[in-house]
């Protein structure tokens, strides 16, 4: 598919529609002409540059979470606290009565 430029374009549009003075045939060529202008139109932004500034920055912290030693991060989480030891079992077996709590027999 070939990238035309707006002179040529316009020429393949009014080679197809030629002499037609139809309001489908104005308001085509009309609207294909509009629709180039506002691509064309440029708000100003390097948005290639932008682009490749934010690439380029998004590449050298993604490369320098890797180059730090580890632990020297400064945004790093606090160290989780070490869990609670297993309670050790009771020497006894409960039985079904000492469960809810019944007097022991």
């Amino acid at each position: 598919m070939a990238v035309l430029k707006k002179d040529d374009l316009m020429k393949l549009v009014l080679d197809k529609v030629k002499d037609d003075t139809s309001d489908e045939a104005i308001k085509f060529r009309e609207d294909v002409t509009d629709t180039i202008d506002s691509m064309t139109v440029s708000d100003g932004v390097d948005w290639h540059q932008k682009y490749t500034e934010n690439d380029s920055a998004w590449r050298k912290k993604y490369a320098d979470r890797f180059n730090e030693p580890s632990g020297s991060k400064k945004d790093s989480e606090p160290a989780l606290p070490d869990p609670e030891p297993e309670p050790e079992p009771d020497e006894k077996p409960l039985e079904y009565d000492n469960l809810f709590g019944a007097p022991a027999k």
